[in-house]
């Protein structure tokens, strides 16, 4: 296009292209330009003129300081210091050139100036004969920290760890700056990605515009290779105040005054395409060229050509006539991967102008280009603003972002002074967006451009007609989460398989109340969202086994107190054969009714030997003390005095066998397979089983007491010690236990009982997800409890007791977790090695009162004060109190 046309154009524009007023800047002098979207501003020479060595590049700014330090050796540290506060991405360069002029020692000290050094106007000025010479140039970083990344755009292996603070930490006077005007930080929701770490660092946004104030505070050392790309012009001063604005709205520092960008922590690369009155010759193909040759992931066109110029509905033979540059340098960029966000225009008109309609003609360009419209709040709706064009044809790749009154920095007749004023326009919402795409490219480094862009329009906040708005309005916090299904990776790469987040937890049994999620509490492990970007989610967050709540936790032990279970028995007996039936209560059944596991038994008995198979049985309490100890005595808990480990099974099938050792002795064997009982095996396909088996010696002293041994062995299979995962824990889970039991029971006196109870038991296991296995896991549990008969009557029943429910003491659990996602789509994992034991230990204190009241019914009342509950260190304690009335007919 011929700079014939484009004067014309630029004429014509300036009625056309632009709306709003300008506030807060240089009075009368401020007036709305030509062809730049929105408010332009002319500013008189304030007479103070950047050094022209703003524009070298890394090798020749490389290439004077060597000069430099070698013309002054007794200053390198100096020069050394300041050049990284210019250009801190260029650190360990600068270092190792220091070193080489001055020797291992030339670091020494911290780089203080030394006294020929002179920090001036933001640059570096070293005396060199009777002049001097200015090395200001753009560096990476804020106060945030340099970027650390080179200048050929390589990029971080994995995000950054997540920054502690919560949103609300981030929403300082800073981010809600206004002055009168509007801080669109919060309508994006931006706070959200800056409490995930997330601030633009080592990306760098080309600002193709009318230049910036080199000096403003709010960008220093942020400029990155400033250019002008008017032929034989250096400068890139900003003298309309139209750039300025643009990019402090995109990366202004985070430094606790005024205002700061929205990507903070990115870099600027000034590339001025436009004069102080918006005109010039056609320099955006120019512009676009130099960001791609300086190595720009993003370039932001708040500008755009007037549909009078050339109309969006022209066909494309019309647009590769009137704009052939524009069109090549566009699929230039596209090839290099840059990201361009340009604006829809500030004609109040339906569809957008170009280069934001550049992908109607050229759908290749799709995946790599934004349009921006304009939106305002009013009341509590957000609209379309009244000078916007609307997102029309263009609405595959349009957004809104905030563009009415925003407030942010404009160049300043006094070096180095903060000055700020607010701008409406569609130039203003353009640089949220390239803002939203610098925060993306610097959280996950890895993306594609379309794969970015398309988050970006997914996460948006629908605010109805695309036609309007497109997509919507762009929202960060959603951006900034997974979209789609979340998936825990299970190989060595994203193409390989995965399992649901969802689908994926850990329930523990009491027996570890804490432990486990204790043990993860400070772990992650990695998941993926549907665009194979990495989350870290909590592990702790996917496990359950809180004990339950105190009522809950009563509720169900009211239904076995009281002897209601035992009172079911009914025995038919026909010479040596025996049917027993009974009705099994299942204390996990939050019902109050009873459980359908009724119990059922078929014994043989002859002289000293007895055989019984039976249908359910309550394995535990048939090699337990309990009914020894407290037959017919009213418990609110007596799990401690069964064997423990066996009462893992809820159903299934039995076997014992018992026969006389001598005359005082007896050996009972055992056998039993079934299902765990666990209140969640409902969520799993297969719920979790174990087969096991028992040997128990019990030999009498005397009339008055007893002691028994007892030996066994379980194997679970889908369980570990009744704990069930699913999903990316595992699901295959084989563990085997070895338990003891040493118990004993006396009579104090005719009618009173002493008992006690103890059980060991070791366990290892191996699992095929997360979790790899573990061994030495070892668990206990006691009970010391007595039983009183005839206490006021001839039919009551008196228990107290001391004891701890089966707990976790020791043991070691393997763990192989996902942790990484890597820039080459391979996932890294870490091995952990948890010691699942809980933080606290569960003591139960408890007494009970049986009696009659009256001829068929049964009283009791009891309560259990319990200490540490659920085995968790600094729970409240808690007691249960339980009373029962029950009638016989």
């Amino acid at each position: 296009m011929g700079s014939g046309k484009c004067a014309l154009f630029l004429t014509a524009a300036v009625a056309l292209c632009l709306s709003g007023t300008a506030e807060g800047l240089l009075g009368e002098q401020a007036q709305a330009q030509d062809a730049i979207y929105g408010p332009g501003q002319q500013y008189a020479n304030n007479g103070y003129l950047i050094d022209e060595a703003y524009t070298l590049v890394d090798d020749d700014f490389l290439a004077l300081m060597e000069q430099e330090m070698r013309q002054t050796p007794e200053a390198v540290a100096g020069i050394a210091a300041r050049a990284k506060e210019l250009r801190p991405y260029l650190e360990m360069t600068i270092d190792q050139i220091a070193v080489d002029v001055a020797g291992p020692g030339a670091l020494a000290g911290g780089g203080a100036a030394v006294s020929n050094t002179a920090l001036v106007a933001g640059g570096l000025a070293v005396a060199a004969g009777a002049g001097a010479i200015a090395i200001a140039g753009g560096g990476g970083g804020s106060s945030g920290g340099s970027g650390g990344d080179d200048d050929d755009g390589d990029e971080p292996e994995e995000p950054p760890e997540p920054i502690p603070d919560p949103p609300a930490y981030y929403e300082t006077p800073e981010y809600n700056a206004a002055d009168g005007g509007y801080g669109g930080h919060a309508l994006v929701r931006a706070s959200s990605a800056y409490a995930r770490g997330f601030t633009g660092e080592g990306v760098v946004v080309a600002v193709v515009d009318t230049g910036l104030d080199l000096n403003h505070p709010e960008f220093a050392a942020k400029i990155i290779a400033p250019h002008n790309a008017f032929p034989d012009v250096d400068e890139v001063e900003d003298l309309n105040g139209h750039g300025t604005h643009v990019s402090g709205i995109i990366g202004a520092r985070r430094d606790e005054r005024g205002m700061h960008g929205l990507a903070y922590d990115a870099r600027i690369m000034p590339i001025v395409a436009f004069d102080a009155d918006g005109s010039g010759a056609d320099l955006g193909p120019t512009a676009w060229r130099y960001a791609l040759e300086q190595g720009a992931h993003i370039v932001n066109n708040s500008w755009g050509y007037p549909q009078e110029f050339i109309n969006v509905l022209n066909a494309r033979s019309e647009w590769e006539s009137m704009i052939p540059d524009e069109i090549e340098v566009a699929h230039q960029l596209v090839e290099a991967g840059i990201i361009s966000v340009s604006a829809t225009g500030n004609e109040s008109l339906s569809e957008p102008s170009i280069p934001a309609a550049l992908p109607l003609h050229f759908p290749e360009l799709k995946g790599y280009w934004v349009a921006v419209g304009s939106a305002e709040q009013v009341g509590e709706d957000i609209v379309l603003a009244s000078y916007s064009n609307a997102c029309g044809q263009a609405a595959e790749w349009c957004l809104v972002a905030p563009g009415s009154n925003i407030y942010s920095t404009i160049p300043s007749d006094v070096p180095g002074e903060a000055t700020y004023g607010n701008m409406s326009g569609t130039s203003m919402a353009t640089p949220y967006v390239s803002g939203a795409v610098a925060i993306l490219k610097q959280a996950f480094p890895y993306l594609e451009a379309p794969d970015i862009l398309e988050i970006l329009f997914e996460s948006a906040t629908d605010l109805g007609d695309p036609a309007l708005y497109g997509h919507g309005l762009l929202n960060l916090e959603r951006a900034t989460q997974p979209l789609g299904e979340v998936a825990v990776p299970t190989s060595n790469s994203i193409n390989g398989g995965s399992i649901s987040l969802d689908a994926t937890a850990l329930h523990a049994s009491p027996a570890f109340g804490d432990g486990i999620a204790v043990a993860l509490q400070d772990e992650a492990v990695l998941g993926l969202d549907a665009y194979n970007r990495g989350f870290e989610f909590d592990m702790d967050q996917l496990t359950t086994g809180k004990p339950k709540e105190t009522a809950r936790d009563a509720l169900h032990r009211l239904k076995l107190f009281g002897g209601v279970e035992e009172r079911s028995v009914r025995t038919i007996e026909q010479g040596p054969f025996s049917i027993t039936s009974a009705t099994r209560l299942n204390a996990s059944d939050p019902g109050l009714g009873s459980s359908p596991y009724s119990r059922m038994s078929f014994g043989f008995s002859s002289g000293s030997s007895e055989i019984e198979f039976s249908l359910n049985p309550h394995v535990g309490r048939s090699f337990g003390l309990r009914e020894e100890g407290f037959a017919g005595v009213p418990m609110v808990e007596g799990e401690a005095f069964d064997q423990p480990h066996l009462g893992l099974m809820q159903s299934g099938y039995g076997s014992t066998v018992g026969f006389a050792v001598g005359q005082n002795s007896a050996f009972r064997l055992g056998v039993f397979t079934g299902e765990i009982d666990n209140d969640r095996v409902s969520v799993y396909e297969s719920p979790p089983s174990v087969t096991g088996a028992i040997g128990e010696f019990k030999t009498s002293f005397t009339d008055s007491g007893s002691v028994s041994i007892a030996l066994g062995a379980l194997s679970e299979k889908g369980s570990l010690l009744g704990t069930v995962s699913k999903g990316a824990f595992g699901e295959q889970t084989r563990s085997d236990t070895l338990f003891a039991n040493l118990g004993a029971s006396f009579d104090i006196t005719r009618t009173a009982k002493l008992t006690f109870s103890g059980s060991l038991g070791q366990t290892s296991f191996t699992q095929d997800g997360m979790v790899e296995g573990g061994s030495g896991i070892i668990t206990s549990s006691f009970g010391v409890g007595l039983s009183q008969r005839e206490l006021f009557a001839d039919d009551d029943a008196f228990s107290i007791a001391v004891s701890q429910p089966l707990r976790v003491e020791s043991g070691r659990v393997d763990l192989n977790v996902p942790s990484s996602r890597n820039m080459d789509g391979s996932i890294g994992y870490r091995r952990l090695r948890l010691n699942p034991q809980p933080s606290g230990r569960e003591i139960n204190l408890q007494a009970a009162y049986g009696f009659t009241p009256f001829e068929g019914a049964r009283a009791s009342v009891g309560a259990m004060h319990r200490l540490q509950p659920g085995h968790v260190a600094g729970r409240s304690a808690d007691t249960i109190g339980l009373a029962t009335l029950s009638f016989s007919f």
